[in-house]
C-alpha cells in the first residue's frame, strides 16, 4: 500500500484494519485484511448493507488474500452525498479501490453491487482477474430500463427530505428505528443469522441519517444503473476471466434462477451456481461458498 495516499487504523482486535481511500466524491472507508503483497480481492456491498456483512467472508479469504470491502460516499462516514447514484460514478470509485491492489482483482458485487463490478469488469477487462455476482438482482438482460416502484419511492423520499420538516422528520425516524430495521432485514434475508459485531457499531452505521440518505440515493438511481449497463453490454464485452453466479437456494424464485443463469451465459465460461442454505445475504448465511468460489479463481498456487 501506498502510504503517501491511504492511512490506516486498527479498528478490532483481529486482523481487520480501516483504510481511508481517496476518491473524486471524497474519502471512502474501506475495511481491509491480509498481506497486501497477496491476490487482490475486492468486495462490493449490496443495498444498505455494511462492511460487518462481510466479516465470515474476510476471516476466511484473510489467510490467501488482500481483501477489501468498501463503503460508498454517503454511508459509513464515506465521502459526499449523492443526489443520484449513475453508474459512471460507481466505476470511479471501484477504480479508487482498485489502487489498493498492485495486479488484477478479483471482483465480488452482492445484489445492486453486481451492476457496479460487472461495468468495472467491461471497463477495466486489463484489472480483473475473477468475477463473483452473489445473487444479484434479476433483471431481464437488453430490456433496458425497468420500472422499479421501491426505486419511485426511494426518489420521492429524496425530494421529500428537501423540506426541512419532512427531513426533520425522516432523521428521527431513522435515529429512533433504523436498527430495528436493520434486524428485520437481516431477519427476513437470513436464515437466522445474529448481526456479527456489537450493537453499538450497528447503532453507528443504521441510525445515521446521512448513510440511510446514502441508501435512498442508491436506491433512486437503481433502474438508471440498470439502463446504462445494458447499454455498455453492447460495446464492452467481458474479459476473458471465470466468471461466476452464485444464487440463493431457499429464496430464489424460478424467475430469478433463470435471469441468473442468463446472466452467467453473458461470459463464454460463465457458470451459475445454486447456493444451498442461504438467503439473499449469502455473505452472512454462507461465507465458505463465497470465499470458497473467490479461491478458486485465484488458482491452485493460493
Amino acid at each position: 500500500m501506498n502510504p503517501n495516499r491511504l492511512s490506516s487504523v486498527v479498528i478490532r482486535k483481529s486482523d481487520v484494519v480501516r483504510i481511508i481511500v481517496p476518491s473524486p466524491f471524497g474519502p471512502v472507508h474501506t475495511r481491509v485484511v491480509g498481506d497486501p503483497a497477496a491476490p487482490g480481492v475486492l468486495l462490493g456491498p449490496g443495498l444498505g448493507s455494511a462492511w460487518f456483512d462481510w466479516c465470515g467472508v474476510l476471516d476466511l479469504l484473510e489467510p490467501f488474500a488482500h481483501a477489501t470491502v468498501y463503503a460508498r460516499p454517503g454511508a459509513d462516514g464515506s465521502g459526499r452525498l449523492p443526489r443520484r447514484r449513475p453508474l459512471s460514478r460507481e466505476v470511479e470509485i471501484l477504480d479508487s479501490m482498485l489502487g489498493l491492489a498492485p495486479g488484477p482483482v478479483v471482483l465480488v458485487g452482492h445484489s445492486i453491487a453486481a451492476i457496479h463490478v460487472e461495468a468495472a469488469a467491461r471497463l477495466r477487462p486489463e484489472r480483473v482477474k475473477g468475477v463473483v455476482l452473489v445473487d444479484p438482482d434479476p433483471e431481464v438482460i437488453g430490456a433496458g430500463r425497468p420500472f422499479d416502484l421501491s426505486c419511485l419511492l426511494g426518489d420521492l423520499t429524496l425530494i421529500g427530505c428537501r423540506i426541512p420538516a419532512f427531513r426533520a422528520g425522516f432523521g428521527w425516524s431513522v435515529r429512533h428505528f433504523g436498527v430495528l430495521l436493520r434486524r428485520v432485514a437481516v431477519g427476513v434475508s437470513t436464515l437466522g443469522w445474529a448481526d456479527p459485531v456489537p450493537l453499538d457499531v450497528i447503532r453507528e452505521r443504521y441510525t445515521d441519517p446521512a448513510s440511510a440518505e446514502a441508501t435512498l440515493a442508491e436506491l433512486a438511481g437503481y433502474a438508471d444503473q440498470v439502463a446504462e449497463l445494458d447499454r455498455l453490454r453492447l460495446t464492452h464485452p467481458l474479459p476473458a476471466a471465470p466468471w461466476v453466479v452464485l444464487t440463493a437456494g431457499r429464496s430464489s424464485s424460478a424467475y430469478a434462477l433463470a435471469q441468473h443463469r442468463a446472466l452467467a451465459a453473458l461470459s463464454p465460461g460463465g457458470r451459475q451456481v445454486t447456493v444451498p442454505g442461504s438467503r439473499h445475504m449469502m455473505p452472512l448465511d454462507r461465507p465458505d461458498a463465497v470465499a470458497r468460489t473467490i479461491r478458486d479463481m485465484l488458482g491452485p498456487g493460493v
